[in-house]
């Protein structure tokens, strides 16, 4: 059976179904404001069952990338405390909603308080997506 494309949110909601422990080191909320300065503009990676992904996310609230199953499009948004993700590559396009932590350039990703995933991230496309 396939996996189905691992794109950033899926990953997020794929991982509720596991019992991942957060890292010790979970760094500090990213709030408001702040939250879209932290995606505008960046890259982020990282690895979802052993598959390798990266997303850029622009700062007009579009995001692409690539990830095992292929190239990746979607949509970002800032809601109050929270980043909303819809990927339009997608079969069936879901959106899903997460605050998230900063350390550094590791960002740690929550839903309902609960920890999701980590991803690094880096200023730039330097992939070009």
């Amino acid at each position: 059976m396939a996996i189905p494309r691992a794109t950033l949110a899926m990953r997020l909601v794929g991982s509720e179904r596991g019992a991942t422990p957060a890292p010790s080191n979970t760094g500090k909320p990213v709030t408001g404001a702040d939250l879209t300065a932290l995606l505008a503009g960046r890259t982020f990676s990282g690895s979802y069952q052993g598959a390798p992904y990266s997303e850029y996310y622009d700062g007009d609230g579009t995001l692409r990338g690539k990830d095992g199953a292929g190239a990746t499009t979607g949509t970002w948004k800032v809601e109050g405390d929270t980043v909303c993700f819809t990927f339009t590559s997608d079969a069936n396009p879901e959106t899903g909603c997460y605050t998230a932590n900063v350390d550094g350039n590791t960002v740690y990703w929550f839903k309902d308080g609960k920890y999701n995933d980590t991803a690094t991230f880096v200023v730039g496309n330097p992939n070009n997506y």
